[in-house]
């Protein structure tokens, strides 16, 4: 998307307030197929300082089972949120260290 795109405008104002009162910001981009290209421009662009991505080819795991872990095309079920949570913060945990 273009720099103009809304939600981006929208993620780097979240992050200015939240930078301006002391909080550090860290996107999660959620288990998906579609491509991360728009995050890692918004990234080189500055309207990301940090985030974090589950690609599906690093996740093949819960693609593999999709009925299993989704309740529709691109949302988690509570099996596969709590299995998504927990390599959250795994990630998490190792970005502070």
């Amino acid at each position: 998307p273009p720099p103009s795109d809304p939600p981006w405008i929208t993620m780097q104002a979240i992050e200015e307030l939240a930078r301006a009162a002391g909080v550090r910001v860290l996107f999660a981009i959620p288990p998906t197929t579609r491509p991360l290209a728009p995050f890692r421009e918004a990234h080189e662009r500055g309207q990301m300082s940090e985030f974090l991505s589950f690609p599906a080819r690093e996740n093949l795991d819960l693609f593999e089972r999709h009925d299993e872990y989704f309740y529709d095309q691109g949302h988690l079920n509570s099996k596969g949120a709590a299995l998504f949570s927990a390599r959250l913060a795994e990630a998490v945990a190792e970005r502070l260290r």
